[in-house]
């Protein structure tokens, strides 16, 4: 586990570069008016509840962990083979992460809903 810089660039980077993930490459992208990077990347089929997961020091609990978020919040993975797409956006000097997952047996149909759910966000101003 490590922390990123504060910016888009540098937690795509940390991203792509986690050594069990086959991430897409990322590309430049727009979500809800806010620009930032997209990519993909999946969970390998040996790496969830498994003997390969991260040990939690505290517990001894085994999690495929993908990243740990602001005030100790983690993002974890529930299947083998599952896909995240991951919008990293810079939202008013704030970074902020959308992950639209799905699993390997997920029909066109589901993908493209998902896909849908994700291009429809919108954020107000507070």
């Amino acid at each position: 586990m490590t922390t990123p810089g504060p910016t888009v660039d540098d937690l795509v980077n940390a991203l792509v570069a986690q050594r069990t993930r086959n991430a897409s490459a990322p590309a430049e992208a727009t979500l809800a008016g806010y620009r930032g990077v997209y990519l993909e990347w999946s969970v390998p089929a040996d790496m969830v509840d498994g003997e390969n997961c991260d040990i939690w020091p505290d517990s001894g609990w085994r999690d495929f962990v993908s990243f740990l978020g602001v005030g100790g919040s983690e993002r974890y993975q529930q299947l083998a083979k599952q896909i995240d797409r991951l919008w990293v956006l810079d939202v008013n000097g704030q970074r902020l992460v959308v992950d639209a997952t799905y699993s390997a047996d997920a029909t066109d149909a589901q993908k493209t809903e998902l896909g849908q759910v994700a291009e429809s966000l919108r954020f107000d101003e507070p």
